[in-house]
């Protein structure tokens, strides 16, 4: 069988076994009026409802307004590639093991898919959106977790990370601030899409060697710029 016919087939099969399941259905205190209400607002077509940034505020927005916002980061084509790169790859070159390669493969994985959160903080007409990637069950999360588990060892190698804002105010109390210092503070726009791929896998690059943690050919595997991503 086809692998996306395949694929397509079991998403429809775990649909099924999904909506057999027993339900407990719970005593409504919403009117009848009000259950209208938000049937209707559901089945607008013409905008869409989500949640703001920050702030958990609630969103109505223009669908096409919202479809543009999506369209100008899908399509820039810097921040969003394709990924050539494969598990597959990486087994044939002697990079990974047999059984490293199954823990970066899933079966029968599920659709990716992504949506924006309005930043109406930047601009309450014309907010731009924070992208989410809803990738759970998908084919990139074993690679995900595959990451995360072997580079989140690096961080202790990297003086300038603060974990959180109760690291950082451990930090300044362990501080001798000088009387004419200045405490400033400064926000990166998109910091981490605004970072070059190449810089980003140079840097990894470094801590990886320079941490001594794993064998030089398994670094070769998180550093392929000539393969993964354009220049």
């Amino acid at each position: 069988m086809n692998p996306t016919v395949h694929q397509f087939q079991s998403s429809v099969l775990k649909d099924l076994h999904y909506h057999r399941r027993q339900i407990t259905y719970k005593p409504n205190n919403l009117s009848e009026i009000e259950r209208e209400a938000l049937t209707g607002l559901q089945n607008n077509k013409d905008i869409v409802i989500l949640s703001a940034d920050k702030d958990g505020a609630v969103v109505v927005m223009n669908w096409l307004q919202y479809d543009s916002e999506a369209k100008r980061q899908l399509q820039d084509g810097v921040t969003i590639w394709k990924c050539l790169w494969t598990p597959l790859l990486a087994r044939e070159e002697g990079i990974i093991t047999d059984k490293v390669m199954q823990h970066l493969t899933i079966k029968d994985p599920m659709s990716q898919y992504i949506y924006f959160l309005a930043k109406i903080h930047k601009d309450p007409v014309k907010p731009p959106g924070r992208p989410i990637v809803s990738g759970r069950g998908s084919i990139a999360e074993p690679l995900s977790l595959f990451l995360t588990k072997y580079l989140k060892p690096l961080l202790q190698w990297v003086r300038s990370r603060i974990q959180d804002t109760t690291e950082f105010l451990k930090v300044i109390l362990e501080t001798q601030l000088e009387p004419e210092w200045l405490m400033c503070t400064l926000d990166a726009s998109a910091l981490y899409t605004n970072i070059p791929h190449a810089t980003g896998l140079e840097a990894i690059e470094y801590w990886l060697y320079k941490s001594e943690l794993y064998q030089p050919g398994f670094n070769t595997f998180f550093v392929m710029p000539d393969r993964t991503c354009p220049n």
